[in-house]
């Protein structure tokens, strides 16, 4: 009997490694910049805080065209 799902080896293995890292690293940083909306007062440090939030988001754009999200995560 043959398993009903194989772990992927080698540089498969690796490659999803990276990209699950690399997508956590880009939801941390937008979590913490949806923290410091909360508080941030308007003018500069909102605008900032908006064009980061626009950076992320082509990021993970630009990530998930190279490799895909890992399955629990649905690109933004």
């Amino acid at each position: 009997m043959t398993p009903w799902f194989m772990m992927p080896a080698g540089v498969e293995a690796r490659r999803l490694a990276a990209a699950t890292e690399a997508y956590a690293a880009l939801g941390a940083v937008r979590c913490a910049v949806r923290l410091l909306e909360a508080t941030a007062s308007p003018g500069r440090e909102r605008l900032l805080l908006v064009l980061i939030q626009q950076t992320l988001a082509r990021a993970e754009r630009a990530l998930s065209k190279v490799i895909p999200p890992p399955p629990n995560r649905s690109p933004p």
